[in-house]
């Protein structure tokens, strides 16, 4: 508890740890592959998890706090040719009179784009979701489907695995 706060232990009080300044734009790895000259980035660790899972852990992977952060994301251009940025498909905010994560998702897509980076935007269709959501959605409509997904996209030698589940939901391989 800290000694200028005014209430007692017994108020139930959620005690907090003071947090560590983070430089703006960082992001957490997830994975590091030198192979690959490719950097798929997003908000939120647990989406970034499931986009890492989906590519099969082949391509550079980095997690962001949150939208705002992703937008100053801090990308070398010395280490990736191409950028990935999967976006959340926030609901619209009529106050700031955008939706956030579309908004700074084209924000650090216009700066990388500036740098020489190809750049490429992928937005779940479904509005208040985020890839892990359609991710999750896919795999539990025919319990483990996982094994089938990544078998279509190493026969597809794709690189946009959530391409794959929406050809197999056109085909209406996921219901």
């Amino acid at each position: 508890m800290r000694a200028n706060s005014t209430k007692h232990l017994g108020d139930n009080v959620k005690l907090e740890m003071g947090g560590v300044r983070k430089k703006k734009g960082a992001g957490t790895s997830i994975v590091t592959n030198p192979e690959s000259r490719v950097l798929a980035v997003g908000e939120g660790f647990e989406t970034m998890l499931t986009v890492a899972t989906a590519h099969q852990y082949q391509i550079n992977v980095r997690s962001y706090v949150n939208a705002g952060n992703l937008a100053k994301a801090d990308i070398l251009k010395s280490d990736f040719d191409k950028v990935i940025i999967y976006a959340d498909h926030d609901k619209f905010d009529p106050i700031r009179n955008y939706r956030p994560g579309t908004h700074y998702a084209q924000q650090l897509a216009r700066r990388l784009m500036e740098m020489g980076f190809k750049v490429e935007i992928r937005l779940p269709d479904v509005e208040k979701t985020d890839w892990a959501d359609v991710w999750m959605s896919a795999t539990n409509q025919l319990g483990n489907i996982t094994n089938t997904l990544l078998t279509r996209c190493i026969q597809q030698k794709s690189d946009h695995p959530f391409l794959v589940i929406d050809q197999m939901l056109k085909e209406k391989k996921l219901l």
